[in-house]
């Protein structure tokens, strides 16, 4: 795919939602980094992370372990096949504080979060509301997404997401998706101000256009190319693969 395709997609550009990283990222950690397998992720994102998001992923981890037990500081068997991770903490020794923690700069200094299906969905239903809001969505316009059927009826044509509807109605005797979205989209609604951000949509959106209409190039730069030959006719000695005789 080259970026012909990708600037016509309706993606929100990082200068939209840059101040939101530090909302968003946190619980993106905790939905990934679930095992050591990937820790060189963690590691990463800690070593770029600033003194702020720092405490934001560690602020992530204790809720989880609060809220599930977590998983101690314990480097896995196999941690000697791979020396490109750091396999090493403060947690190591005893008495550490949050500080050593968040002056750390080797490496990701936490185990990786625990598996809780509750939380997940609550995390997913938080970053769902979230891109929603981003995205300008109205609450009736995200539940028109969610269901259409919800918004206009059951003899409505058109549908989205039937399979999970239909699985989590058999599981939890409810679509609990739509539930949970539409819950974290009232408790994060109050605190936006969506006539100020849609301005902002609309300011960037206008500094971003592009008018490729008198553009004979896709590309800069690009030099022009001569239009291709036509084609000879085919004759009994040329049948377009080549003369058999």
């Amino acid at each position: 795919m080259t970026f012909f395709y990708v600037k016509q997609l309706p993606l929100l550009l990082p200068i939209i939602f840059t101040n939101s990283f530090i909302e968003l990222i946190p619980k993106i950690f905790e939905l990934q980094y679930l095992s050591y397998d990937i820790k060189v992720l963690a590691d990463d994102l800690w070593r770029e992370a600033d003194g702020k998001l720092r405490a934001a992923l560690l602020a992530q981890w204790r809720e989880n372990r609060r809220a599930t037990g977590g998983h101690p500081w314990q480097v896995p068997s196999w941690a000697a096949a791979y020396p490109e991770i750091h396999w090493h903490s403060p947690m190591e020794r005893e008495g550490w504080s949050d500080d050593d923690l968040l002056h750390y700069d080797a490496g990701c200094p936490l185990p990786p979060f625990k598996w809780d299906e509750e939380r997940r969905a609550l995390l997913r239903a938080e970053l769902d509301a979230y891109y929603a809001l981003l995205y300008g969505l109205t609450r009736d316009e995200l539940r028109y997404i969610l269901d259409p059927q919800e918004v206009y009826g059951d003899d409505f044509p058109g549908e989205t997401f039937r399979v999970l509807k239909e699985k989590e109605i058999r599981r939890y005797g409810e679509y609990r998706t739509r539930r949970l979205v539409l819950e974290a989209y009232d408790r994060l609604a109050p605190g936006w101000d969506m006539d100020t951000h849609l301005r902002r949509l609309k300011e960037v959106w206008e500094k971003y256009q592009e008018d490729r209409s008198k553009t004979k190039n896709i590309y800069p730069g690009e030099k022009e190319q001569a239009a291709p030959k036509a084609a000879e006719p085919p004759d009994k000695k040329n049948y377009g693969q080549g003369k058999l005789f």
